[in-house]
Parts: structure tokens; sequence; C-alpha cells
């Protein structure tokens, strides 16, 4: 065979199947082609578009086949599977010969899976005869709550080959469920089995996030009932508040971790107490009530008091967990740098310049104990964050239509529970407030500013 016919041999060779995971040019485009680039990161799903307000002020799920009415193809984060076939161009369609999982590293991303088994998906073909086919629009999730959401539509239509056996609502031991776990340091990856193959072909796997994220430390301090008491709340109650602090906030690109000073640590009156293996290494100091101090009728000034009593590091939160406020109109309480915790909606909108609180309040969030559900730390943490006060900085729902609602949103106003099971007011779900958005939202102490940015660029994260 001379050089020539090699030659000409070689450029007829059709190219290998790959499999890539993209993200649109656009959050608005709804149509992935071959041009779209490939994910540098694949992010955790913010559900912006899960839910919007009806005209008669009710709420509707969005959970239908078109993509721009669908939680997971409509959120702002979402991204595709692309597979590219030569060999099946003109198929129209791909059955259920990819596969997609998460992983916790990169080494071995290709065959273990993080939390979830590995999902089938059905991928179609843009054009005609392109060889090009993409998934419906898919999302990581990171807690228990959103994984569970077992009622996700696989986004085929009724009048498609594939929707009576890869169609419909579906759950996430099925084909096209869109939905998998992942943290803020996984990885997602991907895999095509070909025509006539015996192995698949692999995807080059992609990190959740491809850096840019930034650390957020805390201290933890549980008051005892009394000096040398019992904790006016469950130690293993409280490291459940921290990893839902940890997954509201990763969703942002922002780790949590506690930390421990050497004076605390010093202090022998101060008992450092460790999370079980079963759950992230946090910290927390058991400490003793300040002189005079009721656990169950705790007001302005005892937090006052703690908050110079226990001072925190260098830019870093500190959140006292006590039995009981002396009010019941809050479950908690922050102190922002330029607002005090005590301040009124009505100093916020009179006052003619920020109000600056003593050094050793600022960053201080006490949590109550009895009242709170699993959102109120990382709702008063994110106060502190956005430096806006304990008025100012709740978010405000905006104008019809929206699907940016206040009852999904963390910063809304935390409801006030009366007569409410403990156990109900401790459930997690998918539709808790809890989501911190990409969007201007409106302030009473000023000028509107972006949610998730002014968090992010804290002076407490680093």
């Amino acid at each position: 065979m001379s050089a020539n016919e090699k030659e000409e041999r070689y450029t007829a060779r059709p190219p290998r199947p790959k499999i890539e995971i993209v993200k649109p040019a656009s959050p608005s485009t709804f149509t992935i082609g071959p041009s779209d680039p490939r994910a540098s990161e694949t992010e955790i799903g913010l559900w912006d578009r899960a839910v919007e307000r009806r005209p008669d002020g009710g709420s509707r799920f969005l959970n239908e086949d078109d993509e721009k009415r669908n939680l997971v193809g409509g959120d702002a984060r979402r991204f595709y599977i692309r597979v590219t076939d030569p060999n099946a161009k003109g198929r129209k369609y791909l059955k259920d010969n990819v596969e997609w999982w998460t992983s916790f590293q990169r080494s071995d991303s290709r065959t273990k899976t993080q939390d979830d088994p590995r999902s089938k998906l059905s991928l179609f073909e843009v054009g005609t005869k392109t060889g090009v086919f993409v998934s419906k629009g898919l999302m990581i999730v990171n807690d228990a709550a959103d994984r569970d959401t077992t009622s996700i539509d696989s986004g085929i239509p009724k009048e498609h080959p594939l929707f009576k056996d890869h169609g419909r609502i579906r759950t996430d031991q099925q084909s096209n469920y869109r939905l998998r776990r992942g943290g803020m340091f996984s990885w997602v990856v991907a895999s095509y089995l070909p025509d006539r193959a015996k192995t698949p072909v692999t995807g080059a796997p992609v990190p959740v996030f491809d850096g840019n994220t930034r650390l957020l430390p805390i201290q933890v301090y549980i008051v005892r009932t009394r000096v040398g008491g019992k904790p006016s709340v469950d130690p293993l109650e409280v490291f459940t508040d921290l990893r839902v602090v940890t997954e509201t906030y990763e969703r942002i690109r922002l780790w949590t971790f506690t930390v421990v000073s050497a004076q605390d640590q010093a202090n022998e009156h101060i008992q450092v107490i460790d999370a079980p293996p079963t759950v992230l290494p946090y910290r927390a100091c058991l400490i003793d009530p300040i002189p005079n101090l009721d656990t169950s009728k705790v007001g302005d000034e005892a937090m006052r008091v703690l908050a110079k009593a226990y001072p925190g590091e260098p830019d870093t939160i500190r959140l006292f967990y006590i039995g009981k406020f002396a009010s019941t109109e809050y479950v908690g309480m922050a102190n922002p740098e330029h607002l005090g915790g005590a301040d009124s909606e009505v100093d916020v909108i009179s006052a003619k310049k920020p109000l600056t609180p003593p050094p050793y309040q600022v960053g201080a969030c006490f949590i109550d104990g009895d009242r709170r559900d699993p959102y109120t730390a990382a709702h008063e943490i994110g106060h502190v964050l956005t430096d806006k006060g304990t008025k100012g900085g709740h978010y405000e729902e905006p104008p019809q239509p929206t699907t940016l609602l206040w009852e999904l949103n963390l910063m809304s106003p935390p409801p006030i529970y009366k007569n409410q099971d403990p156990k109900d007011r401790r459930a997690q779900s998918f539709h808790a407030t809890k989501r911190i958005w990409d969007v201007m939202q409106t302030d009473l102490s000023g000028p509107p500013f972006n949610q998730m940015a002014r968090m992010f660029r804290s002076r407490f994260t680093r």
C-alpha cells in the first residue's frame, strides 16, 4: 500500500465517538448544538426556576416537559451531556446507553460513584443526520432533601417514541432522572456505550467548581443551662445545623468550617466538643452562662455581654446557641458590621449613616435553641455576610411574574413557630427558605444589591 493510499484510508476513517459535559452559551439558550462550549465546571443548581408565582398570589411547581418550565431544565446552572458519534448519524435519539454520575475524586471518578447509582439518559439528535446528540438539562444538588425530590419530569414529550419507557415523571432509580448529588469538591462524569462496542467511552471528569471558591470560618459556642451544667442545646443538633450551613453556602462557592481559638482551647472552663465521625469535623465550645444569665430568657444585654466575654478571631463569625430568647418575636439575632442586632426597622430607615456596633459585637449571631428551624443559623450568618442589618437584609420578592419566591429564599424573614411539634419544625425539605440567588434585591437601608455577590465578597470570607 502506497503512502498516498495509507493517507487516504486514514483520513476516511470516522473519528472516535466522544462524550462531553457542556454548558449553554447563554442562560437564555435552551437549544444545545455542536458549538456550545464544553463545561469547565457544572456548579450546584440554584433552584431559581423551581416555582412560579400565580396571578392569584399562590404558587405552582414548575415541572413540565417544556425546558423553560422545568425546575431543572430552566435552572441558571443547568448543564447538558453531548455525544458526537458519526456512526450514529440519523438515529434521531440514543435510547439508554449514556450514563452519568458524581465522584469524590478525579483519580477514581471514571469508576466510582459518590452517592447515587449511575443514571441512564436518553439523548436526542441535533438537526438532521448530524451524529450529535444532547440530553435534557441536568443539575447537581448537594443535600438529601433536594436529592430526594422524586418528581422530576423527564422532558420527553408525550408524542416521542421514548415517552412510554423513558418519559413521564422519573424517580432516582429510573432512566432520565435529572438530578445527582454532589458537593463543592465533587466531579461529574459521563460515559457512552456505542452500538456493538464492548467498553464505553468515558468523558473527561468535570469539577463541580473549578476554583474561585472561598472559605467561611465560624466559631461555635453552646451555653450551658448553668455553671458546669448540661448544654442548653443538644450538641448533636448543633452539628446538624452546621451541616445545613455548609450545604447552604457551598452552593455559592463558600466552604464552611469551624475553628476554636487558642484562648478558648486553653480555657479550663470551656469544653471543646467534636462532632461524631459521621459528620464533618466540626468543633463547638461548651461555655458557662455569664453571671445572672437565665438561658431561657436571653435579652439584648445578655447578648452584648456574651459577645464581649468571648471575642471572635479576626474576620470570623460566631454562633452562640442559647436556650431561649426573652422575646418571642425572633428565633435568631445577628450583628452585621454596621448595624447592631437590637436595631429596629425605624432605626434603619431614619439613620443618616450606618450604625456601627462595638467591635466585639460584630459577627456575633445568637440562635434560639428551642424555636429555631434547620435554616436559622444559616439565615443569621447571611445577615452578617450581606452586612445589611436584621431588617434591611431580608429578601424582597420581585414583582410578578417571578420564579424568585420569598418562600424559598434564605434571607426571607424566618417563621415564628407556635404550637408546632418540634420534629415538624426541624424537618428539612426542598421547598424550604434556603436558596441564595444571583439577583439584585431591594433593601430598606440602602440601594439594591446582589445577594450572592455580597455574601461571597464579605470580609468574613477568605
